[in-house]
């Protein structure tokens, strides 16, 4: 498979060659911050409140889209997430494949 031998040489390149020990905690949390659930918290409290719902409405949608269109890849799309690859250094515990 030359595209998947082309994502491994890239990760490969990326993962081992620019890992920073001072970095890989900074970048663990985007990661779990890129999930969802924190954008999707703000917006049910900004639905709660009557003079921020126009912007909690829209971006609840926008929330819940971007989730599914997301997840639903990884899903049918059986690559392996990058912590579970022998050269990498795992950081996230996440069962899903990577996408």
């Amino acid at each position: 498979m030359p595209l998947y031998r082309f994502d491994m040489d890239w990760f490969r390149a990326i993962h081992v060659g620019w890992h920073s020990p001072i970095l890989d905690p900074i970048f663990l949390v985007f990661s779990y911050l890129g999930l969802g659930e924190v954008e999707g918290i703000f917006a049910i409290l900004l639905i709660f409140f009557p003079r921020t719902r126009r912007f909690g409405i829209p971006l609840l949608i926008t929330v819940l889209t971007t989730i599914i269109s997301s997840q639903l890849p990884k899903h049918l799309i059986p690559r392996d997430r990058p912590s579970v690859l022998g050269f990498s250094h795992p950081q996230e515990a996440w069962m899903a494949h990577s996408f």
